[in-house]
């Protein structure tokens, strides 16, 4: 049998042709191309629909790419499917020749190893048509032991050195060892993935592989830092002004290689868009309802936008602002509740230097499809001064904060403050004197909670601290119409709310600091702070963004009721603050 003028056993099929010609010949594109489609031909042959192809133009370019280069990087927008794809590459080259391929799977830590890189390559062994055709004879072509991740021939599972393996880079100085240790005498393949949080020791492990016979090696990333480590291996031959972000999508690289990035306004759900009302052809990727996500929440060119829509470095200084102008316009008309709503208050007791004692006051109840619609009422600056032989300042504070709330009637349980630093005397007062108050700390770790109901990711995924969530959280709730009452009257804590930036780092939003916005406009949030703790309290009390509203439960009747008690409401909270 004759096939790319070689001659081969009859008795061989076209997968063993391509994966023989795979392993040892040297214009490999092709053929891995064609084994990656024999071997998963759900996946990779044939058409989603009519004119619809499932080899996608991202997979084309990324095969190529690795097939003609010894080095590559890709950039790429959010759920890109580039794990996914390098995953099944190394896989494709492992099954063509066990017996000679050493290949390294790398990733910042041990849990994001295992859940992504680790777990692509061990899903890709199992849904194979070899592994589907062994199993049906109770054969498996590999030995899979996950306490050390690694992959071997079934018929040589001792083999400790032609492997596939699994190393955290975290592990520091034993991971480079590892990396740099292992040579082989035919394939050596590297694979580094969340290449933007690795350690430059880890990248002159694998270049230091260079001198192995067919070494190549790709890393993965989102892109964030051009001037980083990686960015460096990603800079184009003719520097970075020689790129169109709208244009360019593969370009050789400074230090000896190839970049690719994909674009998510140009992958598969938008060249070829499902008809109105299906779903995506491509539901792992993004699509528009994503893109229009990312717009309305974070901003058309936001410093998100450019990472996890266009898969490009965003601008140097790129910050975006969390209470944007038509966010905050959501806010401004009163909220009319169903049944008579219940008071809240918040203290930010940032009363050291020049920073404010702010004490605000609002309300919730049920609106808008939610138990939790919020209205902000009103603020008051807490002036305390201790008098000579008087009580000490967080006592004079804490008196004050218990008068006030008293006034308004709000229970020790409908109070939330922050605790951070000079917060906590006053808050052992409260707590001791009043009941069990609500504490918030704004420098704490971001929660396991999400978002909104409909999100994949968690908190402590999407934010770098906990003073971030809860701005992001305060966001969501006037996106979804569920804050109201901050009306133009409110002109201090409307300009802190649209002040404050925030800026993407190690994939986390980041708000900037206190101390960084005062250097920079010459104050304090303390306002907004304050304002962004009555979220935290209600979520704490049940309250979730991002799910199907309530049934609907207010007559005409009802309605005409809920909001004359409002409004009488509002004169008692207003008279009572003239008080």
């Amino acid at each position: 049998m004759i096939r790319h003028g070689y001659e081969f056993p009859d008795d061989w099929d076209d997968l063993r042709v391509e994966l023989w010609c795979l392993a040892n010949l040297e214009d490999t594109h092709m053929h891995l191309k064609r084994c990656m489609m024999m071997l998963w031909p759900n996946l990779y042959t044939g058409e989603m629909a009519p004119g619809v192809p499932r080899w996608r133009g991202d997979l084309e370019l990324m095969t190529w790419a690795w097939s003609n280069y010894r080095t590559m990087c890709v950039i790429g927008h959010a759920s890109a499917g580039k794990t996914h794809t390098l995953a099944h590459i190394a896989y494709t080259h492992y099954l063509a020749d066990a017996a000679n391929t050493i290949i390294t799977l790398t990733s910042t830590h041990l849990p994001g190893l295992k859940k992504r890189l680790w777990s692509d390559v061990v899903s890709a062994h199992k849904t194979n048509v070899v592994t589907k055709a062994a199993e049906t004879i109770n054969h498996d072509t590999m030995h899979i032991r996950a306490y050390d991740m690694t992959i071997r021939p079934t018929d040589n599972p001792k083999e400790d050195k032609y492997i596939i393996e699994g190393i955290a880079v975290d592990r520091g100085e034993e991971a480079v060892t590892r990396i740099q240790g292992n040579h082989s005498r035919n394939h050596r393949y590297v694979i580094i993935d969340e290449a933007e949080g690795t350690h430059q020791a880890i990248f002159d492990a694998a270049s230091n592989l260079m001198t192995d016979n067919d070494f190549r090696w790709a890393m993965l990333a989102n892109p964030e830092n051009e001037n980083g480590e990686f960015g460096s291996w990603c800079e184009p031959t003719r520097g970075w002004n020689s790129i169109d972000p709208d244009e360019d999508l593969h370009w050789e690289t400074a230090r000896g290689g190839v970049c690719v990035r994909l674009d998510g306004l140009k992958s598969a759900n938008f060249r070829h868009p499902a008809p109105e009302g299906k779903k995506s052809y491509f539901p792992f990727l993004i699509d528009q309802d994503y893109v229009e996500r990312i717009k309305t929440s974070y901003g058309f060119e936001s410093a998100r936008w450019w990472i996890f829509v266009r898969g490009w470095f965003p601008p140097a200084g790129s910050m975006g602002t969390i209470f944007s102008r038509n966010v905050l316009a959501q806010a401004v008309e009163r909220i009319y509740y169903n049944y008579p709503p219940t008071p809240v208050a918040t203290l930010d007791p940032a009363f050291e230097g020049d920073d404010e004692c702010i004490l605000q006051f609002g309300e919730y109840g049920t609106a808008n499809g939610s138990d939790y619609a919020f209205n902000f009422l009103k603020e008051e600056v807490v002036k305390a001064k201790v008098k000579p032989g008087g009580e000490p300042l967080d006592y004079v504070i804490a008196h004050e904060v218990m008068a006030q709330c008293r006034m308004m009637g709000v229970k020790p349980e409908n109070f939330i403050m922050d605790t951070t630093g000079a917060g906590r005397g006053v808050y052992a007062i409260l707590r001791k004197e009043w009941g069990n108050v609500e504490k918030c700390d704004f420098g704490g770790k971001p929660s396991k909670r999400r978002l909104r109901a409909y999100d994949d990711a968690t908190c402590n995924d999407l934010f770098d601290r906990f003073v971030t969530e809860l701005w992001f959280s305060s966001k969501v709730f006037m996106e979804e119409g569920l804050i109201g009452n901050v009306n133009l009257d409110c002109k201090k804590l409307r300009e802190q709310l649209s002040s404050r930036r925030f800026e993407i780092k190690s994939k986390r939003e980041s708000i900037e600091t206190k101390k960084e916005m005062k250097k920079r406009l010459g104050y304090s949030p303390d306002h907004a702070d304050a304002f962004v703790l009555f979220t935290e309290l209600l979520k704490r009390k049940g309250a979730v963004t991002g799910q199907e509203s309530l049934p609907a439960r207010d007559s005409q009747k009802e309605m005409d009721r809920a909001r004359a008690y409002s409004e009488t409401n509002m004169e008692e909270f207003t008279h009572a603050a003239l008080a």
